[in-house]
């Protein structure tokens, strides 16, 4: 980086930090938020938790790793995903190098492949931006980590293949090479080289602009789930959304092992007892919409969208009647062919007479099952078996 490049840095550099959604956090939905990825990833200590998560901006490096790291976004920063399809709509060779702006001597790629400088570090990327330039076309992406290890976020390359190796454990054997981490170093490197692009700059012209139209169906499926996401009033991550698109696109080309488990991404799935009483806890607590209750006048329906579930396990925690609970064996094949919500109960409600709380109305009872225990052991202190005697919906915040 030479002084010119480091004075741009400088000037830019508020602009460069992530934006901050701290409203989205677990922690503001509960104390019992165990999440801690922002934490795991971040290489200076610029994010802290105390009684709430402290961004501090001075530390801050500016490697974004935080950004696809963080289930709710949290931390947001305006995507690269337009602009490195375009690049890889223009690459001569339908393959493309990625590398970071902190690359101490970029470089074009090997054999005419073109190498895309981008924001941050690669740990900034996220899975769902490799799955949907896999969907657009690239035969293949390599990252380039030959100075890593020199770096002063040379903490980042476990994020990195960590990310790597977990996407390609989702492929089908075809594509097992299609992501690959180069640690060759510059001197090594032969063919004659690619261009040099800048993300933030990507090539345009006419032609290209044409074959861009082949991508503008990924990044409608992003937006249009981006939208609903934003209608329910909570949120997931981009690279989330990114992920859903990508792997729908590439299950259905039969490129994705149907039987991968997804809690490696984060995914679950939820079991609703026969002692849901339908009090919504579960559903008002979801910080992202997985898990929603649709009432009229008497009638309810409890929903969930494993698309949306960051198997946070907040919902399991807020049932007192511990009626619901996470399960982690959700496939890429039941993402793939259920993409609706799927409806868990569904029935009529009814409100206690004597709480005053709505229960699920199952035959003539009139009371809800903690009143109706009570009602029958009138001179005891005790709760029906198996209540949660501490649930965490009482620090929900609005």
């Amino acid at each position: 980086m030479n002084a010119l490049d480091a004075a741009a840095r400088l000037i830019s550099s508020g602009d460069e930090l992530p934006i901050t959604h701290f409203e989205r956090c677990l922690h503001q939905f509960s104390v019992e938020a165990d999440c801690d990825a922002c934490l795991q990833v971040c290489p200076t200590e610029a994010i802290t938790k105390g009684d709430t998560l402290v961004f501090k901006r001075a530390s801050c490096a500016q490697c974004l790793a935080c950004v696809p790291a963080c289930p709710t976004g949290v931390f947001t920063k305006k995507s690269q995903l337009a602009a490195l399809l375009r690049c890889g709509a223009y690459s001569p060779t339908a393959k493309i190098e990625l590398l970071c702006e902190f690359h101490p001597s970029p470089s074009g790629g090997q054999s005419g492949t073109p190498a895309v400088s981008v924001r941050g570090c690669l740990a900034g990327l996220g899975a769902g931006v490799y799955l949907c330039l896999l969907e657009a076309g690239l035969s293949q992406i390599s990252l380039r980590c030959e100075q890593c290890s020199t770096c002063s976020l040379s903490a980042l390359q476990t994020v990195i293949e960590k990310t790597v190796n977990n996407t390609l454990e989702l492929l089908d054997v075809e594509d097992k090479t299609s992501i690959a981490i180069q640690r060759q170093q510059p001197e090594s490197r032969q063919g004659e080289l690619g261009p040099l692009w800048n993300a933030d700059n990507p090539p345009i012209s006419r032609r290209e602009l044409f074959k861009l139209t082949t991508h503008s169906r990924t990044l409608l499926a992003i937006e249009a789930v981006g939208e609903q996401v934003e209608k329910s009033g909570k949120t997931v991550c981009e690279n989330r959304l990114r992920f859903n698109a990508g792997l729908q696109r590439l299950y259905t080309a039969q490129r994705v092992r149907p039987d991968v488990a997804l809690d490696i991404f984060g995914y679950a799935t939820v079991a609703l007892s026969d002692d849901c009483s339908a009090c919504a806890a579960c559903a008002r607590i979801c910080p992202t919409g997985a898990l929603a209750f649709l009432e009229r006048d008497d009638l309810f329906r409890l929903t969930f969208k494993p698309e949306l579930c960051i198997a946070c396990g907040l919902c399991s925690k807020v049932c007192f009647l511990n009626a619901i609970e996470l399960e982690s064996n959700f496939t890429a094949g039941q993402f793939a062919e259920n993409p609706t919500a799927i409806t868990l109960l569904e029935g009529q409600r009814r409100k206690c007479y004597r709480c005053g709380g709505w229960f699920n109305a199952t035959g003539d009872a009139e009371l809800c099952p903690v009143c109706t225990f009570r009602s029958k052991n009138p001179f005891s202190s005790k709760l029906p078996p198996g209540i949660n005697l501490s649930p965490p919906g009482g620090e929900m915040q609005s």
